[in-house]
């Protein structure tokens, strides 16, 4: 098997490449210290594809390997073998061509900016204009609702409006793939459900395909088109649950009957797994 990440592919008579596809990805942590080194391993023989507009939500026990495949998709890490594509593209040149943005738990805005500028953070270091910048950032932070927040400093929003700036500040490059490592983790169960619905809306404006990690079976059926669920460490794919509940979601969708039988679903996989 090749070690790596893989050349870019002849799509042929598709109409776009997958946003991500990886295939037979495995990842081992070597450790150092302790003799020669010992290797952790993390992921074992994972595939994946996702389609351009689509939301696919990794779900899995704690040290399985969800985190580490964003970051092999972001070209942080290299797998030990498989290879992975970005938009037909290698990881690395996916990078440097900025196709995509990784939006993190943690909302990393700068305590000395204000939130326009934290948002336009992204665009200065592209070298944009001051009125490029102010412009775009202007339009993402109208997207996320942040209109009149402007000038406030990170610590006079809150949890929600902190991650809202977040994720306008990811959507400032007009990503066409968002790697998003448990966004809402830190939030409480209302805001963060009406995050969840937030950024449905945010995303049916920008069409940006989305990787999305969670440890909430029930965020995971809101959001998502499929949920990959990955057994314990190392993580790999054992089921894959379509949902299909109907579309725009809002508040009375995770009444309905089909958004339970999805999550009961879901935590059987998960319990299947379990060692």
């Amino acid at each position: 098997m090749e070690v790596g990440v893989a050349p870019a592919v002849d799509v042929g008579s598709m109409a776009a490449p997958l946003a991500v596809s990886a295939r037979n990805v495995s990842m081992v942590y070597r450790l150092k210290g302790y003799g020669n080194g010992y290797g952790v391993p993390a992921l074992d023989d994972l595939s994946l594809d996702l389609r351009p507009g689509e939301l696919v939500s990794i779900v899995g026990p704690s040290g399985c390997g969800k985190s580490t495949f964003l970051r092999l998709v972001a070209d942080l890490l290299r797998p030990t073998a498989g290879t992975i594509q970005v938009s037909g593209m290698t990881p690395t040149e996916a990078r440097r061509r900025r196709t995509y943005s990784f939006v993190f738990q943690n909302p990393v805005l700068f305590p000395w900016l204000t939130l326009a500028q934290n948002v336009e953070f992204a665009l200065e270091i592209t070298g944009a204009t001051s009125r490029q910048r102010q412009a775009i950032a202007r339009e993402r932070i109208d997207l996320v609702g942040l209109r009149g927040f402007e000038a406030a400093l990170p610590r006079q929003l809150s949890g929600g409006m902190r991650q809202r700036a977040a994720i306008a500040r990811a959507l400032t490059l007009n990503p066409s793939l968002l790697l998003m490592d448990e966004p809402f983790g830190a939030l409480d169960e209302i805001t963060r459900e009406r995050m969840n619905l937030e950024l449905l809306r945010i995303l049916s404006e920008t069409r940006a395909a989305v990787l999305f990690v969670t440890h909430s079976i029930d965020e995971a059926v809101i959001l998502s088109d499929r949920i990959v669920v990955l057994s314990p460490r190392p993580g790999k794919p054992i089921a894959t649950i379509p949902i299909e509940l109907p579309k725009p979601r809002e508040k009375a969708t995770r009444y309905l009957p089909e958004f339970v039988e999805a999550t009961i679903r879901a935590r059987r996989a998960l319990h299947e797994g379990e060692v």
